[in-house]
Parts: structure tokens; sequence; C-alpha cells
């Protein structure tokens, strides 16, 4: 049987488990700390009542209808008889039935926890396991953006090494053994490309663990559209490495894209059409995506993170946009401001350039990298606060 404790304050009545006598809990209405009693209060059990009461029987010296006194046995009024016995005869009226207390609302355990609270009810092992999976999902993003931060430092570094005056192995053909194609310009593309092709399978990898999240978080659709358009960008990045992997098996490097008239041509436009068009819907759906399952967690980290990013990258692509309209609605004059602002600081680099551009290409791809890791890094710790909680067995 449960124990029940009264709250002193709210005067709610909680019901205990049974192994939890000598324990201390929080009220989950007012939060008072109470004292569950080593056992619950015994109520002794009141002995059964017949349903209909038999009267002893009468004496020798008295007949029904009569009650002896002192004066031996007098007779006994009609009405009182009348009251004593039902109509048909037989034995005494049964008497009315004992009140019963009406039963106690129940209120949630005093032991839960307060703060985050399971997403739908009892945690079962479904739910686990799908939260599982999510964290799981969430681990292979986190490894996805390690190798895409190699790719970005890795060739920012080549950039910053050749200024200061390394050189890089340029013997003709290179170690693919392809003319035309030197070792230099394969270092090159290999430092960008190699670490770019496994972390984007890699976040395909993890989104699809992601889109395992229960449906009551709300982030169960989401997460899926990421996946499936994180996918379609994969296909493209290998509808346009395809084409150009054959041409230079064929010993022909390619400095731009194959004819349209071109089968492969036209493969290599459709590809980098689904790597724009998806990629940009991937990581807004994403983001929604780790939002919602910041809010379904009661996690303001997560929730605060997502929406920070969605706000700076919003108003950096705005800038983007405002910039781009000017230049082509006041052609002359921003080529004007260019020429007289922008380009005598420029010039002043020097040799310096190239390290100048990629310096600035990788400081704002590391200030997005960083924004982002931080997102990932909040969602994979919310999901192990709720499992910490509602996992069973710890």
């Amino acid at each position: 049987m449960p124990i029940k404790v009264t709250c002193p304050k709210c005067q709610g009545v909680l019901h205990a488990p049974d192994d939890a006598g000598g324990k201390r809990g929080k009220c989950p209405t007012c939060g008072t700390v109470l004292q569950i009693p080593a056992e619950g209060p015994k109520v002794s059990a009141a002995p059964a009542e017949p349903a209909f009461h038999t009267p002893p029987p009468p004496r020798e010296e008295e007949t029904p209808g009569t009650h002896r006194s002192s004066f031996g046995a007098i007779p006994r009024p009609a009405d009182v008889e009348a009251r004593r016995a039902p109509p048909g005869g037989g034995s005494r009226m049964p008497p009315p039935p004992a009140y019963t207390p009406p039963e106690p609302k129940k209120l949630p355990d005093p032991f839960a926890k307060p703060g985050k609270r399971p997403v739908a009810g009892i945690p079962g092992d479904g739910l686990v396991r799908a939260w599982r999976r999510t964290r799981r999902g969430l681990g292979w993003v986190q490894f996805g953006l390690f190798l895409f931060l190699l790719a970005y430092v890795g060739r920012a570094g080549l950039a910053v090494a050749e200024n200061l005056g390394v050189k890089l192995p340029s013997q003709t053909p290179g170690y693919l053994k392809v003319q035309e194609l030197s070792s230099e310009r394969e270092i090159r593309w290999a430092v960008l490309l190699v670490p770019s092709a496994l972390a984007l399978l890699a976040c395909t990898i993890g989104r699809f663990g992601v889109s395992n999240a229960p449906r009551s978080s709300f982030a169960k659709g989401t997460a899926t559209a990421a996946a499936a358009a994180t996918l379609l960008v994969l296909l493209g990045a290998i509808a346009v490495a395809v084409p150009t992997g054959m041409q230079l098996s064929e010993g022909f490097v390619p400095s731009n894209l194959l004819p349209k008239d071109d089968p492969t041509g036209l493969t290599q436009r459709v590809g980098i059409a689904l790597v724009i068009v998806f990629g940009v819907l991937a990581e807004v759906w994403f983001i929604t995506a780790l939002g919602r399952m910041g809010a379904a967690l009661h996690d303001y980290r997560l929730g605060a993170r997502a929406t920070r990013f969605v706000v700076l990258v919003g108003l950096a692509l705005a800038v983007a946009v405002v910039l781009r309209a000017a230049f082509v609605v006041y052609p002359h004059e921003a080529d004007r401001a260019v020429a007289d602002y922008v380009q005598p600081q420029w010039d002043k680099l020097g040799d310096h350039k190239l390290a100048a551009r990629w310096g600035l290409i990788g400081l704002a791809g590391l200030l997005l990298w960083v924004m982002y890791a931080r997102l990932v890094s909040a969602g994979r710790r919310a999901v192990r606060d709720w499992l910490e909680q509602n996992e069973p067995g710890r």
C-alpha cells in the first residue's frame, strides 16, 4: 500500500511508494521538504456487522408484542413494534450504511525531481532508446564539424605557409600520375576536399541519427527533413565529383565545368544546384530541430544558442544582400567607393594579399564553426542531462 503523506503547507495528500519509508522528498506543488514516515498510518478494521440483526429469542414468560419490566410482561406499543420489524415480518431492518469519505486526490510522486520533466509521461524503454540514438547522432555531427575545421584550417595554413616562403613539392606529374597535374595542386585540393568529403558523410549519418528523436519532442519531422536534405547534398557532391574523376583518370585536368550539351556536364550542374538549395534547407531545418528539442527538454541553453545562431547568421546574410543590391542598383558609386577607400588599404599589403584573404576567410569560417559547434554541443548535453534523470538504472 502506498504511504499517504499530507503536506502541512498546501494540504495536498501525497502517495509515496512502499519503499520510501523514512526518506525525505519535496512536495511537487509547493516545494516543502517532507519526512515520509517509516510506516503508513494503521487503520484498525472495524468488525464486520451482519446485514440483518437477529434479536435474541424471547424469554419464556414473554410473548411477541410484549416486553418485560418490574411489573411483569407489558404489551409493547404497536408503533414501536412496527418500527422494529419490517412490514413483511422477519427480523430487524439493516442499519444505514456507514459514511465513507471520498478518496483523496492523488498528487505526483513527492520524490520526483523538480525542473526538467519527462517529455511525455513516464519515460519508457522506447523513449530512452530514441534519445540515446539522438545523442549518438549528435556525436557524429560533432565529428563531422571537427573534420570541416581540419579542412578550412589546413587550407588557410597552406596559404600562410606559402606566404612565409615554404615551398610545396611541385613535380609534374604528381602522385596520381596524371599529366598536367602537379603534386602541389594535388596537395592543395587534397587538404580541402578529403576532410570535407568525410565531414559531409559523418554529418549525414549523424543527422539520420538525430531523426530518431521521439515524436513528443516535436523535432522528429524537422530532423528527418534535415537528414534527407543532407543526403541530397551528399548525392549532389558525388554528381559533381564523379565526372571530374573520370576526366582525371583519362589524363585530362578540367579547369571548369564540362559543357552543358554533355550529359556529364549537365549532371555536374544538377549536383551544384542540389548542394546549394538543399544545403541551405538542411541547415535551417537542423537548427530548427535543435531549438525544438531545447524547448521539449526544458533546456534554456540549447534554445538560447539556437536563437542566437539564427539571428546572427540572418544579420550577416542581410548585410551581404544589401551590399550586393548596392552594387547592382548603384554600380558606379559602389565601384568608386571601393576604389577610394578599400583598394588603397588592400594594396598596402603587397605580397601578403593571399595570406590576408585566406586569413579573413579562415577567421569568418572559424567564428561560424565555433557558434555551430557550441549549438550542437548544447544539444548533446541537454539529451545527456535528460538521460541522467530518466534512464532506468541511474
